[in-house]
């Protein structure tokens, strides 16, 4: 998974909001199934939405919101996306389109979102069959490519969470449940993608993985270990000729 540096300069906006914000458990239509996230929409004193705040995990992605015609505007400050959508009557239900306007073309998700409580994933889980807590490994199949990672999983009951690392970085940070002997877990803050079902199988664990960006469908399996990267300094290296690395950036007189 590649992985980039970016530096951005993100403006503050004084914005009145009302006392109570709108909870919402939002979905991306995704060709392995429904990605599950949760965000609240603040509105302004005349009821019109002004700010948007993503969960993912521990950490909360917020970005403001605008109007375009009838539809709701929802932009990321940092990536280069945005959801599209119009509420019902009632603004109890959102339906539009997730874009990435990184992407050649007019790339997009189905998105939708419905009013909620609170963070639930799914009603009526079911005790799980496992406590699959743990490190393990984990091999990323897409046709010929074979990408090593270490999973890592923290269970909870039903709660699930955890990161699938790689030599250059993780997978966001993922959510979502145990139900049974089914597991699912998603990450979404803005721009990442990620969707992961699987089955607890004996001491392995089998998975899909849908990959956001190539939306190919990648099967591999999961063993429990004490795993770790064992020469991550093959994957940076220096040009021939160099010996350490050379940057600037300028002060605040641009210079």
């Amino acid at each position: 998974m590649k992985q980039f540096l970016i530096i951005a300069t993100i403006f503050c906006v004084a914005l009145t909001v009302n006392a109570q914000s709108t909870y919402y458990r939002g979905s991306l239509t995704t060709p392995g199934g429904d990605l599950i996230f949760f965000f609240t929409i603040d509105n302004n004193v005349s009821g019109e939405p002004v700010k948007y705040t993503l969960e993912n995990g521990v950490e909360t992605i917020a970005g403001l919101c605008s109007k375009k015609g009838d539809s709701i505007v929802m932009s990321s400050p940092i990536f280069n996306t945005e959801i599209i959508a119009l509420f019902n009557n009632d603004k109890s239900q959102l339906n539009g389109k997730w874009y990435d306007r990184s992407r050649v073309g007019n790339y997009y998700l189905p998105f939708s979102a419905v009013f909620v409580k609170e963070n639930v994933y799914k009603p009526g889980l079911t005790t799980p069959v496992a406590d699959i807590s743990g490190r393990y490994d984990a091999k990323f199949i897409d046709g010929d490519v074979i990408d090593n990672t270490v999973g890592i999983f923290k269970q909870e009951g039903n709660k699930l969470s955890g990161t699938f690392l790689t030599t250059t970085g993780d997978y966001r940070m993922l959510n979502g449940y145990v139900s049974g002997d089914d597991f699912y877990l998603t990450a979404f803050d803005g721009s990442h993608a990620f969707l992961f079902k699987g089955k607890i199988l004996d001491n392995k664990t089998s998975l899909d993985i849908l990959q956001w960006y190539t939306f190919s469908v990648a099967i591999y399996c999961l063993v429990k270990s004490a795993s770790c990267f064992t020469r991550p300094k093959i994957v940076v290296i220096l040009k021939e000729g160099y010996s350490k690395l050379h940057f600037s950036f300028p002060d605040e007189t641009g210079k």
